[in-house]
């Protein structure tokens, strides 16, 4: 009840003063359009069903983690002395628990979490840590972890004809406004094929970057393990500055001129890792990379309705998603290949290769002609 008086004495007092302060006048410029949003934009529908505001956020799956559920030890099952607690030095945590002495030799003090429906626990992690621990090190683990990845996506693939049996596809009714087009359809449309290698030189350069420009630091540009770690905390920073200025710039200009701007900017970088010199000016060169990349992927995928059609623009899409985790999975072990036949040195060489093949698709790309 107290608090209930408080926050009705706040809301008196906050409607008090503004019946003593100035009239503000709010103007709504209805004929100033902002950036358009693409019909074929998907959202994500986000409600507490299935837990999805607990166990979907929370990775570790720990239910009630800071006891301050309603109930505050729900989830959690104690054994022995377990004290609840409400003095917590957080305003907003206050609660936790204290675990004392059972006072008995043959009893113990704990507690068990329930978790989401259990708490998930992959094995790749139990895998890659028992080869990491061994003689095969580091690059041992990469390995089995790139030959687990091919295996499971080869099932994937064995397993295609499946899908259709299981979920058949039905015909709609005639006010079904896209079609569902199979792969050697889509394939044919004029175009695709290019926004296909767009999508897998975007994502081999941001991958590759990712995954090898720490072993480039240490072995080409002779900076410790940890220095390198935190440098390639720059090529990170410029693909989320990139892809916020993406956003930023769409009100004004259309996604081509974005990505020539992207590419421009991509050129630069690569000109610099390229170039001899310090590891700074290498870090330099990984943050705009990650600046000139970063606005492409969102933007090759803002052009697909205007390409192609609002009407195929989701099965494009589906393939255009494919074609990225090609980049994904196949770039970076590439690389990674040809770094331990050669050398590390390679490393801005083969992302110039991708940005070349970038370049030249994009080129054709802008020819072709706007769907209605």
């Amino acid at each position: 009840m107290r608090r209930y008086a408080n926050l009705l004495a706040v809301v008196a007092l906050s409607t008090n003063l503004a019946l003593h302060a100035q009239t503000n006048e709010l103007v709504i410029q209805t004929k100033k359009l902002g950036a358009e949003i693409q019909p074929t934009m998907y959202g994500l529908f986000f409600e507490d069903i299935n837990y999805a505001a607990d166990g979907g956020l929370y990775a570790e799956l720990v239910k009630n983690r800071s006891f301050e559920f309603p109930q505050h030890l729900m989830g959690w099952k104690t054994y022995g002395k377990v004290s609840l607690m409400n003095d917590g030095p957080f305003e907003r945590n206050p609660h936790y628990v204290r675990l004392s002495n059972p006072g008995h030799a043959h009893k113990h003090t704990g507690l068990d979490n329930e978790g989401f429906f259990g708490i998930g626990v992959t094995i790749s992690p139990f895998i890659l840590s028992q080869v990491i621990g061994g003689k095969a090190g580091w690059r041992g683990g990469y390995r089995i972890a790139f030959i687990i990845q091919l295996a499971i996506t080869a099932l994937l693939a064995c397993t295609l004809p499946v899908w259709g049996k299981v979920h058949p596809v039905t015909e709609a009714g005639p006010q079904k406004r896209t079609k569902d087009l199979r792969l050697g359809e889509i394939a044919r449309i004029p175009g695709v094929k290019l926004m296909w290698v767009l999508f897998i030189a975007s994502c081999a350069i941001e991958c590759t970057c990712g995954n090898w420009a720490s072993t480039f630091l240490v072995e080409v540009r002779h900076v410790t393990a940890e220095q390198a770690a935190g440098m390639v905390v720059f090529y990170y920073a410029g693909m989320a500055l990139g892809r916020f200025l993406s956003g930023l710039l769409a009100a004004r200009l259309d996604s081509w001129r974005i990505i020539g701007i992207g590419q421009a900017v991509l050129g630069a970088a690569l000109a610099i890792l390229l170039l001899p010199g310090t590891a700074w000016t290498a870090g330099i060169g990984l943050f705009l990379t990650g600046l000139g990349n970063g606005p492409m992927f969102p933007n090759f995928n803002y052009l697909t309705p205007r390409n192609f059609g609002k009407d195929v623009s989701q099965s494009v899409m589906g393939t255009q998603m494919a074609a990225s985790y090609v980049g994904i999975l196949a770039a970076p072990a590439i690389c990674g290949v040809l770094g331990q036949a050669v050398h590390m040195g390679i490393f801005p060489i083969y992302l110039t290769v991708f940005y070349l093949i970038m370049l030249a698709a994009a080129r054709k790309a802008k020819l072709i002609p706007p769907k209605p």
